[in-house]
Order: structure tokens, then C-alpha cells, then sequence
């Protein structure tokens, strides 16, 4: 009867760990955004990838690509510092089209049915047709657009260096709301439960009701916050120029923990059930306990991981580095798997498609690999 017992237990936490990871990861074809999804998780489970590292195709442009690639409906859609957006046939890499802005493009396009939406240092946010390229409607910022954007239900959200948090409706580009922090935004919000996250660099962590604009609490760090934040199972996570990873209540701002490292952290972070993964300017991956901040392993790869941000597709962690590598890791252990070098720094994070995994690099290169 006991060992009944113990086994029923045994499955019961099995399957409760897998379902955890099933919410918290998602099981979709596509990666329509920056960090996967809208509490910006950058996790991807059951995801039909057996990597061969083997190299499909190359698209090369005239200019750094910063931008992470959104991939939906077999189009790989990305901007680029010579202020064109792209997109290609995921298969072949052949451009199908491409529209040019009046600035940089190191936003990350969201796409959603038919419709792209990116933000340009020109300080315009456009729509545009997925299918020809076409402008739908632009909205004029008062200043540059970095922040990649996030749709939810009937709007789109994103920041600007003029300070703003805008959400717009998705039919017209008209203003739904728009908030003011104390200084320029370039990080990119997350959602989840009708509540916005998002970073300024007036130092604090802003959660509002992403329907009304409304403030619902600011958290007050010790610098300036670019790390997108990741949100899931009551916590919301993120990094900051303080050098600390923090980890707060979701509904009220207080903190459950914080990781010191030893320099700034402005990347995403990624969460995998009770693991949570990060990079710092200490030339570190951190893979954290979700719950409380220890350090399950950490992974020095011998330079600075620049731009990108990790994110995870089945128990594996892919991430660029300013060495130019495209690396692989074990996300349990951190043990490394692959790397390929693309010949340039990385600053784009990657992402992973129908078993394809997608990254660009500054020397234009926009690589698949499957």
C-alpha cells in the first residue's frame, strides 16, 4: 500500500512539473515576437527540432542587423540599422519584400495575422502588410522607437525614448493611452492578467492596466532598466544597470528576491519552469532558481554576450555572443553543446521555427540553420 502511495505521489509531481512547463513555455509553430510570447518568456517546448547544425541559407544586407527576427507563416520578418525592414521566405531566405524607414530598425517586429508591427529610431511605429509590405497606418512618436512591441487582445504597446509607454489600437493606429516615466524607454513591455510591465531609465519597473494606462504600482531600482521583463506565476523578473537580477510580486511590486552580479544586466530574461536564465556584462549566463535567486550554474564563454538574450527550446539554450558564436548549452546543466561563428558580434537574439533556428549577426548576415 505504501509503495502505492509513493508512486501515485511520484506521478502526481511529474506531471504536475510537466504541466508547469507546458504554461510556461509555448507550444507553438511560429515566433511571432520578441521573447516568444506576450509575458515575454523566450521558451519553447515539444518543439519538432533535432538539430543537425547544418547551415541552410544566408541573406546578406549592407548594414548591421540588430533586430530579432519574428518568423510566422513561413516569413522571417526583421529590421536593420539601414532602416529597412524585411522579409524573407523561411525556407530559402529569398526576399519577398522589404519597406524603408527614415531611421535605424533595432526594434523586433510583432506580427499578428496579416500585420507587422515595428518601431524605427525615425520615432514612427508602422503596421504593415505581412503578405506585400504595404503600409497600413504609422504613428508618430515624440522620439526614437528601440522598444519591440507586444499585442494584446485589440492594441499594441510599446515605449520610446521621448519617455512614453503607448498603446494604440491595432485597427487604425489611433491613441488609446499613452503614460509618461522620467526618461527614455528602450525596454519592451510583457503582459500578462490585463497588467503591462515595462523598464525606463528613470530607474523603475512600471506595472499599469494595460487597458486603461492606469499605474498599478513602480518598483525603484538603483539604475536604469533596458531588460525586458519576463512575467510567469505571480513573479515578474528582470535585470537592471544596478547589476542586480531582481524578481518581484507581479501584483504588488515587492521583491522576493534579487541576484547581485557583477556588472549591469540589460537583457531579457527567460524563464523555464522553476529556472530562469540571464546575462550580465560579468561575461556570464546565470541560470537561476526561480523561487529564490540561488545560482544553479553559471557559464563564463570567454567574452561579453553583447545584445542577445538566451532563450530555450527543449532543455537547450541558445544565445549570441559579441565573439561572433552562436552558441548551444545544456539549460539544465550549462554544459556546451555547439556553436557556430557567424564572423561578426551578435546582438539580435535568436529564435527557432519549425526546425530552423534563425539568428543575425553585424556583419548583415541574417543565418538559418537547421
Amino acid at each position: 500500500m505504501r509503495k502505492i502511495r509513493y508512486l501515485k505521489f511520484v506521478v502526481l509531481v511529474l506531471c504536475t512539473f510537466f504541466i508547469l512547463n507546458i504554461f510556461n513555455c509555448a507550444l507553438a509553430k511560429d515566433w511571432p515576437m520578441f521573447g516568444l510570447n506576450i509575458s515575454r518568456t523566450g521558451c519553447l517546448q515539444n518543439e519538432k527540432f533535432q538539430p543537425k547544425y547544418k547551415l541552410k541559407w544566408i541573406f546578406e544586407i549592407d548594414a548591421e542587423i540588430n533586430s530579432s527576427p519574428a518568423v510566422v507563416n513561413n516569413k522571417v520578418i526583421f529590421g536593420s540599422d539601414n532602416g529597412i525592414i524585411y522579409a524573407l521566405d523561411s525556407q530559402t531566405g529569398k526576399e519577398i519584400w522589404n519597406l524603408k524607414t527614415e531611421g535605424i530598425v533595432d526594434s523586433s517586429p510583432a506580427v499578428q495575422g496579416d500585420i507587422v508591427y515595428v518601431g524605427s529610431r525615425d520615432s514612427k511605429f508602422y503596421a504593415v502588410n505581412a503578405k506585400d509590405g504595404t503600409i497600413k497606418w504609422t504613428f508618430n512618436a515624440e522620439d526614437r522607437i528601440s522598444s519591440s512591441p507586444v499585442i494584446n487582445g485589440n492594441k499594441v504597446y510599446f515605449g520610446s525614448w521621448d519617455g512614453k509607454i503607448y498603446a494604440l489600437n491595432i485597427s487604425d493606429g489611433s491613441l488609446a493611452w499613452k503614460y509618461s516615466t522620467k526618461n527614455r524607454i528602450m525596454s519592451s513591455p510583457a503582459i500578462r492578467n490585463d497588467t503591462l510591465y515595462i523598464g525606463s531609465h528613470d530607474n523603475n519597473l512600471y506595472a499599469l492596466n494595460s487597458k486603461s494606462g492606469k499605474l498599478k504600482w513602480r518598483f525603484h531600482s538603483g539604475n536604469f532598466i533596458m531588460s525586458p521583463p519576463s512575467v510567469y506565476n505571480n513573479t515578474v523578473y528582470f535585470g537592471s544597470w544596478d547589476k542586480n537580477i531582481y524578481a518581484l510580486n507581479s501584483s504588488n511590486g515587492a521583491v522576493k528576491w534579487k541576484r547581485t552580479t557583477k556588472e549591469t544586466v540589460g537583457r531579457a530574461i527567460s524563464t523555464n519552469g522553476n529556472l530562469v536564465y540571464t546575462v550580465s556584462d560579468d561575461k556570464n549566463i546565470y541560470c537561476l532558481n526561480a523561487n529564490s535567486g540561488r545560482i544553479v550554474w553559471k557559464k563564463n564563454l570567454g567574452g561579453l554576450v553583447a545584445g542577445s538574450s538566451p532563450v530555450i527550446v527543449n532543455n537547450s539554450l541558445y544565445i549570441g555572443s559579441a565573439d561572433g558564436n552562436i552558441y548551444t548549452l545544456n539549460a539544465l546543466n550549462g554544459a556546451k553543446k555547439w556553436n557556430y561563428n557567424t564572423g561578426a558580434p551578435i546582438m539580435s537574439t535568436p529564435v527557432l521555427s519549425d526546425g530552423i533556428l534563425y539568428v543575425a549577426s553585424q556583419n548583415g548576415k541574417l543565418f538559418a540553420i537547421e
